[in-house]
């Protein structure tokens, strides 16, 4: 068993449709099995940290607003080593318009000025 971090962003965190529809398809789908969720806030300084690879993008300062204006679901989750490493495929690409039919970001995405959040 191998075991990765998951976060529910603030736009899927505070809806009970968007977590329940992720939840289930993760489980269902990939045999992922979800351990410890919980609520967290994170702070500015550590969503800076974590997305460090981003900065001097222009959308930067809006993610990290984004991501520490309101807690957030995170969690464990424990699956095979395999089923990790195609995880990025079954989220789809980072933009929604370009998701491949089927992803999470395709089935669960919502494209809007320009800025893509989940819905549900």
């Amino acid at each position: 068993m191998a075991d990765a971090l998951l976060i529910f962003k603030p736009d899927s965190a505070h809806r009970l449709a968007a977590r329940a529809a992720l939840w289930s398809w993760l489980e269902r789908e990939r045999e992922w099995k979800l351990r410890g969720l919980r609520w967290y806030q994170p702070t500015a300084a550590l969503i800076e940290s974590h997305y460090d690879f981003l900065r001097g993008r222009p959308f930067f300062p809006w993610l990290v607003d984004f991501m520490s204006a309101l807690p957030v679901v995170v969690g464990r989750l424990e699956t095979s080593a395999g089923s990790i490493e195609s995880r990025c495929d079954d989220l789809g690409e980072t933009s929604i318009l370009n998701s491949r039919p089927g992803s999470l970001r395709e089935r669960f995405g919502l494209y809007s000025r320009g800025i893509c959040v989940n819905h549900s």
